[in-house]
């Protein structure tokens, strides 16, 4: 073990509720520190019932009450001299000899084994379970829905996938035709589970507002329609004149641009898509991009027509316009062909497991955060939660994603803002570290880390409550040599 700063003990200020951001790198002993965590809580009082942790896998959580049942056991047998040792090292103090605190460090272990339904160590996914078999009618849900296992989904995702397959091939779902003319057969079971991790913008009806709000106007246009209002936008008889000069005195890439150019509006009729693409291939580089004014156009050019360069540029402007504006609109259509298959899906599979009455992970996280944050109960299923919970510990927080934040927001607000707020004797305890983030994996974003840190540190600073943000800089991994070379 190397030590390159504070132990894990003494990170906590004097009172172990306050609330405290840690960044920990790897093999610094974080499940050791939230486990440190709960044992201080309980030591100062806090009922076990109200003590939540969240942390990022069943394997965690099981870890974690193993190791909090084999410390508050160890303390319940102990000696005098041994158990005030620990209990110093605990607070980072001289040994504890108050007879008061060492016997109710003894009784701890007795307390926490008779916590009806035990301590709350459990995954964000086991949290919302909870929650919402609490509250299923306000949730929406059936009081006896099941969750899905891997098993049921991949058959529910299989039979909703030959349906579409059977109604494109009847006619009757386009978004599947069009998203099989793309992509093969795994690569719509790999845009599937894509969408399935990132449902919830697809759940809207009706994407136009954010494919304008994205692509701007060239999302309600067509490529057909962009390219004639690009023909309109031209100077014919400057065109002309150049296609004459460029033909008649450039070199080999001039000349072909020269022969490229349309001499006047009845030359496009017949194909405007064509015309203009083949244009800005003339008019751009083989990457669709602006040609170095080096060389382009040639001295002679210029010579027998010195407004050439400038005419050109302003060509090779209209190029690059014309260029973003159907990529938009390309685009635009590609997301919405996206969109249609994506709802249709999700549609189509909340419906059948509706009918069995079964909910998947995600459903538990989606389930929860609008209980929380829209529902019309959400005012009184968190003044119930607010009754059972103090203290907040979330592991692995830089894994957390966006919606499992709002969940655990949405409860952490109740006693960090508002009119309500009790920020005394409870407390917020984050433990991660960004540069171990699993990015992307069930949506996790790693800057959400240091935007909830701020946001929760100026709550707190409204409260006149420190959020302590110490930095947990202790190897246990490796070998001094190794981490100063790193």
């Amino acid at each position: 073990m190397t030590r390159l700063i504070q132990a894990p003990e003494q990170i906590e200020a004097t009172r172990p509720d306050w609330s405290n951001w840690v960044s920990a790198n790897a093999g610094s002993g974080k499940t050791h520190v939230l486990t440190q965590r709960v044992a201080r809580l309980l030591l100062a009082g806090a009922a076990p019932q109200k003590i939540l942790c969240l942390t990022y896998t069943k394997a965690a959580a099981a870890e974690m009450q193993t190791r909090l049942f084999q410390t508050l056991g160890t303390w319940a047998m102990e000696t005098e001299d041994a158990l005030a040792t620990r209990l110093g090292d605990l607070a980072g103090t001289q040994p504890v000899h108050d007879p008061a605190q060492l016997a109710e460090a003894r009784r701890l272990f007795a307390r926490a084994l008779e916590t009806p339904g035990g301590l709350k160590i459990q995954t964000i996914h086991a949290f919302c379970d909870t929650l919402l078999r609490r509250f299923p009618l306000e949730a929406g849900l059936s009081p006896r829905f099941e969750v899905a296992d891997d098993r049921q989904s991949i058959q529910i995702l299989a039979r909703i996938r030959a349906e579409m397959a059977e109604a494109a091939e009847a006619g009757t779902d386009s978004a599947f035709e069009r998203a099989a003319l793309r992509l093969n057969e795994g690569g719509i079971d790999a845009l599937a589970q894509g969408i399935l991790s990132r449902r919830a913008p697809f759940r809207q009806a009706d994407p136009e507002p954010a494919l304008a709000a994205h692509f701007g106007p060239a999302a309600q246009q067509t490529r057909a329609e962009i390219s004639q209002a690009a023909l309109t936008e031209l100077d014919w008889p400057t065109l002309k004149a150049l296609r004459q000069v460029l033909t008649t005195h450039g070199g080999k890439s001039d000349g072909a641009l020269g022969a490229v150019l349309p001499e006047d509006p009845t030359a496009v009729q017949g194909d405007p898509e064509a015309a203009v693409r083949d244009l800005m291939a003339k008019v751009l580089t083989q990457k669709m991009e602006a040609r170095s004014p080096k060389g382009f156009p040639v001295t002679a050019v210029k010579k027998a027509r010195p407004s050439a360069e400038d005419e050109l540029r302003h060509l090779t402007e209209w190029a690059l316009t014309t260029r973003d504006r159907l990529m938009s609109a390309r685009n635009a259509e590609r997301a919405r062909d996206l969109h249609s298959f994506a709802h249709s899906l999700i549609t189509r599979l909340d419906h059948a497991k509706a009918a069995s009455g079964l909910v998947d992970f995600d459903d538990l996280i989606e389930r929860a955060r609008a209980l929380l944050t829209q529902s019309d109960m959400r005012a009184w299923v968190l003044y119930k939660l607010d009754q059972g919970i103090d203290h907040i510990l979330v592991d692995e927080a830089q894994d957390t994603s966006p919606r499992q934040w709002d969940v655990i927001r949405a409860i952490a607000d109740e006693f960090l803002a508002g009119e309500g707020a009790r920020p005394e004797g409870r407390s917020l305890f984050v433990v991660g570290d960004e540069k171990q983030s699993i990015y992307s994996f069930q949506g996790a974003e790693p800057q959400a880390f240091g935007h909830m840190r701020d946001t929760f540190a100026q709550q707190l600073k409204a409260l006149h409550t420190p959020l302590g943000q110490p930095e947990l800089l202790t190897s246990y991994r490796s070998a001094p040599a190794i981490l100063a070379y790193v």
